[in-house]
């Protein structure tokens, strides 16, 4: 629960395992849990919930798992100051500068495994292609990443404009956000709990 700490679900109640507050994402890492808040990362042990060790990272939006290594991007709640992080053997490595990453507006992450390019969604700057054998590409034909994701040579990206399709760094389809609030709006019926 994002205010209240960290409960465990059980068929009949939930019982409170943890005082940790404004959980924002997690992910696994050596058979431990990593909690992003607010302020701080957290590593604790999954058995008792207490804190292995904690970090002077905060807002961690998103985890991937790339290789033997977690990356992470932190980034501000109404400030841009994000960066890109690689945990490694069980240390953290500020990897924004040496990637040459041109923007600290980061919102989200994902991975190529085909040609081993990472990706970032940022706010306002559009997507940032990291090839780690090579320099960086920034995709600017979009505004604000909201989602990305990658399969074999295309990236599927959320944005402020609607829904892209690239593949080898051109756009190769688009559909306008209109045409999204077009089909809500001829379907309301479907949708009118979850109007935009």
């Amino acid at each position: 629960v994002l205010n209240d700490g960290i409960f465990e679900v059980t068929p009949n109640k939930l019982i409170k395992v943890s005082d940790l507050k404004r959980i924002f994402t997690t992910s696994s890492y050596n058979n431990n849990l990593l909690l992003a808040t607010q302020h701080k990362l957290y590593e604790v042990n999954t058995t008792n919930f207490k804190i292995i060790k904690a970090y002077d990272i905060p807002n961690v939006k998103k985890f991937y798992k790339i290789k033997n290594d977690l990356y992470f991007i932190s980034s501000g709640l109404f400030e841009n100051n994000g960066r890109l992080f690689q945990l490694k053997n069980n240390e953290i490595f500020d990897r924004t500068n040496d990637l040459n990453v041109p923007f600290n507006d980061l919102i989200t992450l994902t991975y190529d495994r085909v040609n081993d390019f990472l990706y970032l969604g940022t706010n306002a700057n559009g997507l940032v292609q990291i090839n780690f054998n090579a320099p960086v590409f920034h995709q600017n034909q979009i505004g604000s990443v909201f989602t990305i994701n990658a399969l074999n040579k295309q990236q599927f990206i959320f944005h402020d404009q609607g829904f892209s399709i690239f593949e080898d760094n051109r756009k190769i389809k688009t559909i306008e956000l209109d045409y999204f609030k077009k089909f809500q709006q001829k379907n309301d019926f479907k949708f009118k709990n979850h109007a935009i």
